[in-house]
């Protein structure tokens, strides 16, 4: 497996199926993760499942259809 430590992902739809799975995988794989998801529940719960795994995330809710939330994403995940 290829390690992945120093870099960052950002997980749009992170909150639940594939995304959720390739956040996880990611975070093993020493990606520091940004869980982005229209539902902030969702985002939130699987960020605060990676941390307790022992590996670096947040979540933001962001709905990529919008210009506004995908230009605050790209803000909020170069500021981490």
């Amino acid at each position: 497996m290829t390690s992945l430590q120093d870099a960052t992902a950002v997980i749009t739809g992170g909150g639940s199926g594939i995304g959720e799975a390739t956040a996880y995988s990611l975070a093993t794989r020493g990606a520091r993760i940004v869980v982005a998801d229209i539902n902030a529940a969702n985002a939130n719960q699987v960020a605060a499942d990676i941390r307790k795994a022992g590996h670096e995330a947040e979540a933001i809710v962001c709905d990529v259809g919008s210009d506004q939330a995908f230009d605050s994403l790209k803000a909020f995940t170069l500021d981490r």
